[in-house]
């Protein structure tokens, strides 16, 4: 009876992916329990360790096609390209800081400098300092919009700061919370120039911030639709969005911005959330760890798939794995990357198969799926 569950269950996961999905393997940047940069397949069938020993990787790494930009320290930040398809490495370039993230085409770069405080620079032209200060490795800060024209951070100047500034030009927009609680940026819209993010009040709110290609006649910062008043964390695939508030994990179609009435018109879709956990969204499919029966036990997780194709009807989680924790999830929907405790693993979701990619102690969260 088991076995006949199991089958099941892949079935219904096979379901939820496109054909195109399922041929070709992706590729997946991570960092090795050593702190070497590691590109591996999703099936585990290809492995190239890309740093020598020693070599300290810095903030973020971007996929441009087959092409991984990443920086390393070196007087600041060494940046450079590797091309998986030749396995061969490149340098690009010096910038005078850590680099946190890199922009989504990987010709411009967010850092922060020995003095904390942030700047972008094109990676073929000069640094353009910016006005905030922050902790070193604040989260959410440095996203860039698909088109890699905006980034949003958040920092301080004097008070915690929202805030959004246009590559090209430095040209930024801010948001002053009139205090020391942080607002931050959550994800931008793919494709769009919509961004997510929590406003002073703790409200989840959805702003366009396009006007920054000219110039913005009032600071969209200001007036976003609230979506939702979520705790913790949020991510979109451009129709939905999804948030965690304790276990419970909702759901809001992104058509309620027009009508002013996304607080009112999300719904459930799980309730066994774990504390503290992130959720994953891609090619109709949402991961994230759940929980059998103790939200407060950190040995009783397991990662947990919603068919998003249930939106329509009614949502249920399927366990795909117990005793692990869920990580990125590729374009396709098709695998994901998982921590047990001997390391992670690439988690196929259509046969429930899993290949190695490193030992424990390799951070969950630094893994970045081809785009």
């Amino acid at each position: 009876m088991k076995r006949i569950g199991l089958l099941m269950l892949f079935c219904w996961l096979i379901a939820a992916f496109p054909s195109a999905a399922q041929s070709g393997t992706p590729l997946v940047a991570l960092i090795s329990s050593s702190g070497q940069l590691i590109i591996s397949s999703g099936d585990g069938s290809s492995r190239w360790i890309v740093t020598n020993p020693g070599e300290t990787v810095t903030g973020l790494y971007s996929w441009a096609g087959s092409q991984l930009i990443f920086g390393v320290e070196q007087n600041g930040t060494l940046l450079r390209r590797a091309d998986a398809a030749s396995q061969s490495v490149s340098d690009l370039g010096s910038v005078a800081g850590t680099v946190l993230s890199l922009s989504p085409n990987g010709t411009a770069a967010f850092y922060q400098g020995s003095d904390s405080s942030y700047g972008v620079q094109i990676l073929s032209g000069t640094g353009i300092p910016l006005a905030l200060t922050n902790d070193a490795n604040a989260r959410n800060s440095g996203m860039w919009s698909d088109n890699s024209q905006l980034v949003a951070y958040w920092g301080y100047a004097g008070n915690s700061t929202l805030a959004v500034t246009r590559a090209s030009s430095g040209d930024t927009l801010t948001l002053d919370s009139g205090r020391s609680t942080p607002i931050t940026p959550l994800a931008w819209l793919p494709r769009s120039t919509e961004l997510i993010f929590r406003d002073t009040s703790g409200t989840v709110r959805l702003t366009d911030m396009g006007c920054m290609a000219n110039s913005c006649g009032t600071n969209p910062l200001t007036s976003g639709t609230a979506l939702a008043a979520a705790d913790a964390d949020v991510v979109t695939d451009g129709t939905w969005v999804y948030f965690r508030s304790g276990n419970t994990i909702g759901a809001a179609n992104l058509n309620c911005v027009s009508a002013d009435s996304c607080l009112n018109s999300a719904v459930t879709i799980a309730t066994d959330a774990a504390p503290q956990s992130t959720l994953h969204v891609a090619g109709r499919t949402l991961i994230y760890t759940g929980y059998a029966s103790n939200p407060n036990d950190p040995g009783d997780r397991q990662v947990q798939v919603v068919n998003l194709s249930c939106l329509s009807s009614s949502c249920a989680a399927q366990t795909v794995l117990s005793g692990a924790v869920a990580g990125a999830i590729s374009s396709s929907g098709r695998y994901a990357v998982v921590e047990t405790p001997q390391g992670l693993s690439a988690l196929d979701l259509t046969s429930g198969t899993t290949a190695y990619l490193a030992d424990h102690g390799a951070p969950l969260d630094a893994a970045l799926w081809q785009s």
